[in-house]
């Protein structure tokens, strides 16, 4: 019970930053978009201040002041959120789950993922297994 608190707290406070940064921070749209363009591939903090024209240095600097976070934390957290989405399609495997949210490897993916989220993506899908398959439609015959 404590462990499940722990981690709503952990998400809440996670989606109050990110919400209120966003409020706040044309910088973070525009981060948004270059991060939308690029689909979070591999993108590295000095490729957005470039498209952003500024240097790696101060769009660092910038993105923390305006955030609270380093570029890194919300490029990471952008992609376990992905990966929550993608948890709930019991079609996909957890390796296709790593690999369409950003991760560059299954073991780092489940490191940050049980990180972020208290759980591993497997105990996850599990947990929510109820609301995978209640949104299941049934196949027309």
């Amino acid at each position: 019970l404590v462990n499940l608190f722990a981690q709503y707290l952990s998400e809440s406070a996670h989606t109050l930053c990110l919400e209120n940064a966003t409020q706040d921070s044309t910088l973070l749209k525009r981060v948004e978009a270059c991060l939308d363009e690029f689909e979070d591939a591999a993108i590295e903090s000095r490729d957005v201040a470039r498209k952003l024209d500024l240097s790696p240095c101060h769009f660092c600097k910038l993105f923390k002041q305006q955030t609270g976070m380093t570029f890194s934390e919300y490029r990471l957290i952008r992609r376990v959120e992905k990966a929550r989405q993608l948890l709930l399609d019991p079609a996909l495997r957890i390796s296709e789950i790593a690999y369409n949210s950003g991760f560059g490897s299954v073991p780092y993916f489940v490191r940050a993922f049980r990180r972020h989220q208290g759980c591993s993506p497997s105990q996850y899908r599990a947990r929510h297994r109820p609301e995978i398959q209640g949104n299941k439609s049934p196949i027309p015959a």
